[in-house]
């Protein structure tokens, strides 16, 4: 599938710098998966997250990213972050993108062509 180039670095980065404890590992699990027309991203980790009723104010990571997707693809697109149980002791957080699926391949020349 192809996907916009740096889209998923600062949602790497938000999970890295928002989710990890200064004492603990985390698991960060990257998944995509087609689903007719669309594509399917999840980034979650098992951090801290994002507590049920806790007022969340959207970065500038996440907010370049929903901006950067309404540009290409319009209202098509969706990026939605999630709170999700990971283990008993975190919340943890799932960023979900949905935007059109295109195949890569189809997008890239052939040798000899430009």
């Amino acid at each position: 599938a192809s996907v916009p180039v740096f889209l998923l670095q600062p949602l790497l980065e938000n999970a890295i710098e928002h989710g990890r404890a200064d004492d603990a590992c985390m698991i960060i699990v990257l998944r995509a998966v087609r689903d007719g027309d669309m594509l399917h991203i999840e980034l979650a980790d098992d951090g801290s997250g994002v507590s049920s009723g806790m007022t969340v104010r959207e970065g500038i990571g996440l907010g370049n990213t929903r901006a950067r997707l309404l540009h290409l693809y319009g209202p098509t697109a969706s990026v939605e972050l999630i709170a999700v149980g990971a283990r008993a002791e975190s919340s943890g957080a799932r960023v979900d993108i949905r935007i059109p699926f295109r195949d890569a391949i189809a997008l890239v020349p052939r040798a000899g062509t430009a």
